[in-house]
């Protein structure tokens, strides 16, 4: 495997040499919020395969350290909440939150998101509120719910 370094020079970061069947492998010592690109080949005793089309990323870790969220409002057909942004970002700008349902109501799951990329403008870093109108539909007035935000960094 091959990292693109930034004077666009691809550097070796995994040698499968000693161990030719593993098709995985953790680099470390990237730089968290930078965007790395990568490339795979094969080697055999005829020499080195054309490489794999490259595929990049962000080096972030997950958010974490989310705040309760907070009760706004709600009726018998709607429940607003609100929330802060995570004070861990994971190194990388939030770009977006999915906010889920557990269907069962007992926090366990199953989650269902209830907004969904198809039905709600996305990619708002600054999203902290949301009401929600969709709801399980065998949920009687009156029934428990959890929710969870899941916050998405780059």
């Amino acid at each position: 495997m091959e990292k693109l370094n930034d004077d666009d020079t691809w550097v070796e970061v995994f040698n499968a040499e000693t161990n030719p069947d593993s098709l995985n492998s953790t680099i470390y010592g990237l730089v968290s919020a930078k965007y790395y690109t990568f490339r795979v080949y094969s080697v055999n005793f005829n020499g080195p395969s054309i490489a794999s089309s490259t595929f990049s990323i962000y080096a972030c870790g997950l958010p974490r350290q989310f705040s309760v969220p907070q009760y706004v409002d709600s009726s018998t057909t709607f429940i607003s909440f609100n929330w802060t942004s995570p004070l861990d970002n994971g190194g990388c700008p939030i770009f977006d939150y999915g906010i889920f349902i557990d269907t069962n109501g007992d926090g366990l799951g199953p989650w269902t998101e209830v907004n969904p990329v198809a039905s709600f403008p996305r990619q708002d870093p600054y999203l902290s509120y949301f009401k929600c109108e969709t709801f399980p539909t065998s949920t009687a007035s009156g029934s428990p719910f959890t929710f969870k935000i899941v916050a998405h960094n780059l």
